[in-house]
């Protein structure tokens, strides 16, 4: 008989000027009894003043973080207690879904990003994905951040055609720019003319071309 695998235990605080919503998260998340609630806090200043209180033995392993609160923010405070505590894990909880809320909590080191109105179900799924060391966000939020990231992508420099000239072509073309005649190419470059002009046959067939000015307006 194969055994259901066993869920990790993951001790967690709330962090929520909202009252009423961390007492509903509380109840919600009496069913999963894997999931153990070691505090609340209703700004970031009460998060940061409980940690210190607390033995860094029993700390929560995950803070479940809103971002709008009076005295210190979610962003604010995620930046501090990870450079306090680098190996907590922090999911922000909110109702935001501005980019530039986003990329500012991914950018201090939160793992996750939720949004406040995701079932239970799926909040539990997120702490169980983070504390097995991957990252989960509400499928609109990861729409958004694919979004950006593309925005953001630099595009690659268009590769110019004279790029397939070899280094012998480009010099002669660029010598045909500066207005020499094939008799001066050939004698700066001690080769016959015949050699210069099927030399500039090549660059025209390469280039696509069929005049000096055409090749030259490639460059």
């Amino acid at each position: 008989m194969i055994l259901p695998a066993l869920k990790m235990d993951i001790r967690l605080a709330l962090i929520d000027d909202n009252i009423s919503l961390l007492e509903n998260l509380k109840q919600d998340f009496e069913p999963y009894s894997h999931i153990q609630t070691l505090f609340v806090a209703y700004d970031g200043e009460e998060c940061l003043a409980l940690l210190e209180q607390i033995p860094t033995a029993q700390h929560p392993q995950i803070l479940l973080m809103d971002i709008s609160m009076p005295k210190l923010d979610g962003i604010q405070t995620t930046a501090q207690v990870l450079q306090k505590y680098p190996n907590m894990l922090v999911v922000i909880f909110t109702s935001f879904e501005d980019d530039d809320k986003i990329l500012a909590c991914i950018q201090v080191g939160a793992k996750g990003y939720l949004l406040k109105t995701e079932k239970i179900a799926f909040i539990a799924q997120t702490l169980e994905e983070v504390m097995q060391g991957g990252s989960l966000m509400s499928p609109s939020i990861a729409r958004k951040m694919f979004r950006l990231l593309q925005q953001n992508v630099p595009t690659a420099p268009a590769t110019k055609k004279i790029d397939i000239l070899t280094a012998r072509e480009k010099q002669i073309l660029e010598l045909v720019k500066e207005g020499k005649k094939y008799k001066q190419i050939a004698d700066i470059l001690f080769i016959e003319e015949g050699t210069i002009k099927k030399h500039i046959r090549n660059i025209y067939e390469k280039l696509g071309v069929h005049d000096k000015l055409s090749a030259i307006k490639l460059t």
